[in-house]
């Protein structure tokens, strides 16, 4: 032992270890250590750290070979709820006075805030970017005026690899897309009115300005709820003057505007969206008549239109409800699991969970706020969706 000691002793003498500095690794190391951080929010912070860092990241190459990671590792994609109570506080990068989410699109968030503003954020990168003010003829209050926010292409774009030497597709980071915002003014008489004309406003990324159209229904209907995308299209839930449900649909994206409708023929009690199970738009209502949920599957056709692919029926416990019939409300679905939703029970302040694979019911007690009208899915993607780019003539000073 001692003459090993003595022969490290003097090795070090000659050769004496050398302390490596992160900046003295060459571009290809640094990327393959950044690239194994947990999540793209710490990634983002990384670029604080000098220009070389924020060159690297900011280069489309970094970003390609990240996502080739994540899809190597088959990182899981994080999907929340975010609740009314939580709007504000989400947003406390935003300089605008208490903003309200309105809508959201994987993690890219519409708010509205004061005079008639809306914008568009990412709280993860912290950017936003101030639309244009709706003009004076539209100005109506929030609470009345029906709200989509839809983007045109997938957050990556996948192609085939030129170089021999590489294998797989290349994995790209879409930062040219198009958005569009919706807002459905409604009727004259108040949005309790069923109408067939429906006037719209819509905001292209594109142009940078907001334009008029109306958009004909084939029955009077009284639109309802939040606007939620699907295959380029933006959906409302609503009701005929029958009480039948129905789904109204709008393609933002064609010159003229045009108009997808679908009847339910069943008059559901608290129809909601339950987002997409296996390629399929899925709906619940609760039919109170029968004590049941009603969930339907609707499918895309090739022209675009949708279709009753298949419904289903489940019975409720009977154990789990008074006998009021409108003491039991739908609440959100799981968004990391798609056969588990919520149902809360007003006159017992108990929550449920159902799960439509088992057909259990189970009593829970996380908490779900019981106050909310609505709730929004919002997505964190493996790399963070960048706020559109819109013409310079459309608010510049009002972006970050």
């Amino acid at each position: 032992m001692r003459g090993s000691n003595s022969s490290l002793s003097s090795l070090s003498r000659r050769q004496p270890w050398k302390l490596i500095n992160i900046a003295d690794l060459p571009d290809a190391v640094l990327i393959e250590v950044v690239c194994r951080l947990s999540c793209s929010k710490l990634i983002f912070r990384c670029k604080c750290v000098c220009k070389r860092w924020l060159t690297l990241i900011s280069d489309p190459y970094f970003v390609d070979h990240y996502l080739r990671h994540q899809s190597d590792k088959k990182r899981h994609i994080i999907r929340t709820l975010i609740y009314a109570r939580e709007y504000v506080v989400r947003l406390r990068f935003h300089p605008w006075t208490n903003p309200t989410v309105v809508a959201t699109y994987n993690d890219l968030m519409l708010c509205y805030g004061n005079l008639n503003r809306y914008c568009i954020c990412n709280p993860c990168t912290m950017q936003w970017v101030a639309l244009p003010r709706i003009p004076t003829y539209t100005v109506h209050r929030r609470s009345e005026v029906r709200v989509g926010f839809i983007c045109d292409t997938p957050c990556y774009n996948y192609k085939e690899d030129e170089h021999e030497d590489q294998k797989g597709d290349v994995m790209q980071h879409n930062a040219a897309y198009r958005c569009k915002v919706v807002r459905i003014r409604p009727p004259e008489k108040g949005y309790y009115h069923f109408s067939f004309e429906w006037k719209v406003d819509i905001f292209s990324s594109e142009t940078g300005e907001w334009r008029k159209a109306v958009v004909l229904s084939p029955r009077a209907i009284t639109l309802n709820g939040l606007g939620f995308p699907h295959q380029g299209i933006l959906y409302w839930l609503g009701r005929e003057e029958n009480g039948c449900s129905i789904i109204f649909g709008l393609d933002p994206f064609s010159d003229k505007p045009k108009c997808f409708f679908i009847a339910l023929d069943e008059p559901l009690n608290d129809l909601r969206h339950f987002g997409v199970c296996g390629g399929c738009i899925r709906m619940c209502g609760l039919d109170m008549a029968t004590r049941s949920l009603i969930v339907f599957y609707l499918k895309t056709e090739e022209d675009g239109k949708l279709c009753l692919s298949k419904r289903m029926v489940y019975s409720l416990d009977q154990n789990m409800y008074l006998d009021n019939e409108s003491n039991v409300s739908l609440r959100p679905f799981d968004p990391n699991d798609e056969d588990v939703c919520y149902i809360y029970v007003y006159g017992e302040c108990v929550r449920y969970k159902y799960n439509f694979r088992t057909r259990k019911w189970s009593t829970i007690v996380e908490e779900i706020p019981h106050q909310i009208s609505y709730s929004f899915v919002h997505v964190q993607p493996w790399w963070p969706t960048p706020v559109p780019r819109l013409p310079q003539r459309a608010c510049p000073a009002e972006s970050n």
